[in-house]
């Protein structure tokens, strides 16, 4: 049997908020990426994994630190505009930040999980051969996380 999600330590918020000022320092002093009007964290990570895939490869980030960065900064992001909080997976290794929810919708519990760091991991063109081979990924998972159903309920009230 599985484990259940654990409440965060001090150390796994430390490392959830390390992933977010890495995100902004990427975007503002490594990219230089100016935000536009009404650009958001997934606008940005787009933006800036564009950056990335153009880069020399001794010049540019690593490719863990680039999506742990960005899986935090959109995690952050979820966590504003959905009815989830943070946990950490059990298990061995690396920890697995999740974003989790729970709610009675019509008197049915319903629940969601969400693996931000890992889902954007698990996106990453395992070949490229061009750097639009990465363009529009976060987008594109945004998207899909907004056509279930179920992610709808969680929508915080008034985004």
């Amino acid at each position: 049997p599985s484990r259940p999600p654990m409440p965060l330590s001090p150390s796994d918020e430390s490392a959830i908020f390390a992933g977010i000022d890495r995100f902004i320092a990427l975007v503002r002093d490594v990219a230089r990426i100016t935000p536009a009007d009404g650009e958001d964290t997934p606008d940005l990570a787009d933006r800036l994994i564009m950056w990335w895939a153009r880069q020399p490869h001794d010049k540019r980030p690593s490719q863990a630190e680039l999506t742990h960065a960005i899986g935090c900064a959109v995690g952050d992001f979820l966590y504003h505009v959905l009815e989830v909080w943070w946990e950490r997976e059990p298990g061995a290794g690396e920890p697995e930040y999740t974003l989790f929810g729970k709610k009675r919708i019509k008197g049915v519990t319903q629940s969601i999980r969400i693996h931000p760091v890992e889902d954007i991991r698990a996106r990453w063109p395992e070949n490229p051969q061009s750097p639009d081979d990465y363009a529009n990924l976060i987008a594109e998972y945004m998207d899909e996380l907004y056509e279930h159903e179920q992610i709808r309920h969680f929508i915080a009230e008034g985004d």
